[in-house]
């Protein structure tokens, strides 16, 4: 966890017991959100069928709004 802060093992060992939780806290947050937003992409990339020939939401986006490779 210190090297996620920048730390130093000796800087981790002298922070509060408190700050040391809160940072722990907070990575773990991070790693949940970021877990979450992986299996979400995945989920709506599966269900648009972007990958297996089918068109994503941004390929859409440029299609609509005549941008990009002009299809």
């Amino acid at each position: 966890m210190a090297k996620r802060w920048g730390l130093t093992p000796r800087q981790w060992r002298e922070q509060s017991v408190d700050d040391q939780a809160a940072m722990m806290a907070f990575e773990m947050f991070c790693d949940t959100r970021e877990a979450y937003r992986d299996d979400y992409k995945k989920k709506n990339r599966d269900k648009n069928g972007a990958g297996q020939g089918g068109e994503s939401e941004y390929d859409k986006l440029k299609r609509l709004m005549k941008v990009g490779d002009g299809r």
